[in-house]
């Protein structure tokens, strides 16, 4: 019995603490998969709340490491502003990692290590031209277009500061 309840308590305070890596101190989401909302309406609903709205794009994508020539398919591409860091605890060992210039990506620690890649380093991603018909519609192209950029890693996200961020109820770390 002494053993049940203390596997028991172990379980739950792994999933607890796997719901903080993920969701950090996200209590509510609005997170449409069919449509995109302006940056703009996050402003207006902290206006009009107590709460702080922090607005992202979500979508997926194909990232390579040129260098090594590896990549990885479907990752998770996180477009974030400033206020993406209110959402993780502080810590006091890294500075604000999300605080990044327009050429530069964080990535998860599991991305930095399936691509081997190191802050400095440059990565290739490859997203979806979304457009603003449904991708079902008949005149839509089944191969859609593909936007490609380069940036710069600046920093590696920790599990529990970002690396494992996902709206999606899925125990395995995201790779994004």
């Amino acid at each position: 019995l002494t053993g049940a309840l203390i596997t028991g308590d172990s379980v739950k305070y792994s999933l607890a603490r796997m719901v903080d890596w993920r969701l950090g101190k996200t209590t509510l989401a609005l997170a449409p998969s069919d449509r995109y909302f302006r940056a703009e309406l996050a402003r207006e609903l902290s206006g009009d709340s107590v709460s702080s709205v922090v607005p992202l794009l979500r979508t997926k994508g194909n990232l390579t490491n040129p260098k090594e020539n590896l990549y990885l398919n479907q990752v998770n591409v996180v477009g974030i502003d400033q206020n993406f860091s209110m959402i993780w605890d502080e810590m006091p060992e890294t500075p604000d990692i999300f605080q990044i210039r327009e050429d530069e990506a964080v990535i998860s620690a599991n991305v930095a290590e399936r691509l081997t890649l190191r802050p400095g380093d440059a990565v290739i991603l490859k997203i979806p031209d979304e457009g603003f018909a449904p991708s079902n519609a008949p005149f839509v192209s089944d191969q859609p277009e593909m936007k490609i950029r380069r940036f710069s890693i600046s920093a590696i996200a920790s599990d529990q500061h970002g690396g494992r961020f996902s709206l999606n109820n899925n125990q395995n770390a995201p790779f994004n």
